[in-house]
């Protein structure tokens, strides 16, 4: 809340969805409402994150709708930049770099984005774009391309944003606006739970605009989306099924070299990949 208040562009109407959270929110939101603009709901019942993005955007009244999870942060100048973009562009969605930072404070990555030809083949393979934390959408595009997919637990982004792909351009703010803090290790096992079941429910979504781009580019997307799975199964120790995906991945595309490392790293019940992990650490 306090980087909402910190904000350079002063036009904001800010909706805080509770999903049903053990926290007490509401006080906090109350310290914050007249300086925000506050808009509080709480659902009945826990629904997930795409059905409390889903409430905050039916409440919505602006023309461009702004995402921001609860264990992220705003750079003061982020929304300003954001509306500028779309203003000049007449881009439907605007996306701005990333700064993830560990527990300890310390920056562990930084993702700057590029502009990007044919976003929607490039989603297809991997979310090129950022979490909904880095997004701007213009509400007439949500209108066309609908909701957020409340059916997803996880890709819940990477989904919708190859929805609005098909309907609106892209457009980057080159400049790291967000602040991604990392949780904890057991919420990452939980979502490689997740993937296993929305990999299938993903690929079968978008078979046809997978099978539109061709014979190889169609196994390359097929292959990447299978690495993808067997990197989180790496990271979460799932190792046995990390090495079914790396299999799968290689299969689809045998020039994905990433594959095979990922095959190799899952050997052993994971030793040589807990070595490298480790060396990283030491670095």
């Amino acid at each position: 809340m306090s980087s909402i208040e910190r904000q350079t562009y002063s036009n904001i109407e800010t909706i805080v969805v509770d999903d049903h959270s053990k926290q007490e929110v509401e006080p906090i939101t109350q310290e914050y409402a007249s300086s925000c603009n506050v808009q509080y709901v709480r659902h009945k019942e826990n629904r997930g994150a795409n059905a409390a993005r889903n409430s905050g955007i039916e409440r919505a009244s602006g023309e461009f709708i702004a995402f921001l999870d609860d264990d992220d942060t705003w750079e003061p100048e982020k929304v300003e930049k954001q509306v500028s973009a779309a203003q000049e562009s007449g881009s439907g969605v605007v996306y701005t770099g990333i700064r993830h930072i560990g527990g300890d404070g310390k920056t562990i990555k930084e993702a700057i984005p590029d502009e990007v030809e044919d976003i929607t083949t490039k989603l297809l393979y991997k979310n090129v774009v950022g979490s909904f934390s880095a997004v701007m959408v213009d509400a007439d595009a949500i209108e066309v391309a609908g909701l957020p997919d409340e059916s997803f637990p996880i890709w819940q982004d990477k989904e919708w944003y190859i929805r609005l792909s098909q309907y609106c351009s892209f457009i980057p703010v080159s400049e790291l606006l967000v602040n991604h803090h990392r949780g904890d290790e057991s919420r990452i096992s939980e979502d490689f739970g997740s993937i296993e079941k929305v990999l299938p429910k993903f690929l079968n979504k978008y078979s046809t605009e997978i099978q539109r781009r061709g014979a190889l580019k169609s196994r390359k997307i097929y292959s990447e989306n299978f690495f993808n799975a067997a990197r989180y199964g790496l990271a979460t120790g799932n190792f046995d099924k990390s090495r079914k995906y790396a299999i799968k991945s290689a299969k689809y595309y045998p020039m994905n070299y990433m594959a095979f490392i990922a095959f190799v790293f899952s050997l052993g019940d994971g030793l040589l990949y807990s070595l490298y992990q480790n060396q990283l650490k030491q670095n």
